[in-house]
């Protein structure tokens, strides 16, 4: 690990412990909140790990999150992009691992966009596998 490498592991662990644990937000028109927390991806790439959880009746896929790195001054600094794994039930939650490439002081997370897949029960389960020699 040279120099450089070494400066920038010690500036994004003392951001992240600085950011504190989980933090909450609601979407934009309330069908979606999201609950994360800053995290270091292989000891040195700053990310953001959490949960969505979907509000709405409807079952949702593709659902690609907007990162904001923020400073602490509140303004913002960066912008990145990722995906939500799976599909997320209506009532459920959907988890994610988003890496960071400006590390902040703290992060807004929004939902960017979704595809609304299906009327669902709140809590439902996923597809059912089929069982084996069927």
């Amino acid at each position: 690990m040279n120099a450089r490498t070494s400066i920038r592991v010690i500036v994004i662990g003392a951001l992240l412990l600085t950011v504190g644990p989980a933090r909450a937000e609601n979407g934009d028109d309330g069908r979606f909140r999201t609950e994360w927390e800053p995290r270091l991806i292989g000891g040195s790439g700053a990310a953001v790990q959490g949960y969505v959880e979907n509000r709405s009746a409807m079952r949702v896929g593709d659902m690609r999150l907007r990162v904001y790195s923020v400073d602490a001054t509140g303004r913002v600094i960066g912008e990145t992009f990722g995906w939500v794994i799976g599909d997320v039930p209506a009532g459920g939650r959907g988890f994610f691992v988003i890496r960071v490439d400006v590390p902040g002081t703290t992060y807004r997370i929004s939902v960017d966009s979704y595809d609304a897949m299906s009327p669902d029960a709140p809590g439902a389960p996923g597809p059912a596998a089929s069982p084996a020699g069927r």
